[in-house]
């Protein structure tokens, strides 16, 4: 970490890409002497690539005058990746502070559809119906101790899963789909 009186300069993060090349998160203004905002992408010899996060990269009021923090930055499915930090814009765009990008030449973000879990009724009594906007791969039932109960092979969007071996009391459903996870808590009543 290096903190000269106008600048911050720290590299918090390393990812390696699918190329061989890597990108390098943390805070910093310029990178090689090139503008960057907290994020950049360099070759297997630690040269930019000053083809990619041209525009305005991260930006953040967490840190005054300067771009925001990467503190994270970890692969996910099908050439995409996932960054945490303290930010608030990525190229001009509000984001929460973990977004995923998709790894094509631009870097841009990547906007999937929003995908939901319902459960009804809730509270339930025998029977607990779970319908998902994407296809569920896996079900997990844990009590409030956070001890596993069941555990069920799904591979379809909806389905009705028998509680009546529960007790009463609260419980939490944690769905997995694709690389994507839901929590849910629900509720035995008899």
């Amino acid at each position: 970490k290096v903190i000269c009186p106008t600048e911050v300069f720290s590299v918090e993060t390393l990812c390696p890409l699918n190329d061989s090349d890597y990108l390098v998160g943390g805070i910093f203004r310029q990178f090689q002497g090139y503008e960057r905002g907290s994020i950049a992408k360099i070759d297997k010899n630690g040269f930019l690539d000053t083809t990619v996060f041209n525009e305005a990269g991260f930006d953040s009021s967490h840190w005054s005058s300067s771009k925001g923090l990467v503190t994270l930055i970890k692969p996910a499915k099908n050439n995409k990746y996932y960054i945490g930090g303290q930010f608030k814009y990525f190229n001009g765009q509000r984001v929460s502070s973990v977004i995923r990008i998709n790894g094509n030449q631009e870097f841009s973000i990547d906007n999937p559809e929003v995908s939901s879990l319902q459960l009804f009724p809730n509270p339930a009594n025998d029977k607990l119906t779970i319908n998902a906007s994407t296809i569920i791969d896996e079900i997990e039932i844990y009590n409030i101790s956070g001890c596993l109960l069941q555990k069920t092979k799904i591979n379809k969007t909806n389905v009705s899963l028998d509680v009546s071996a529960l007790p009463v009391g609260n419980f939490l459903l944690r769905a997995t789909s694709n690389d994507e996870v839901f929590v849910k808590k629900f509720v035995v009543l008899r």
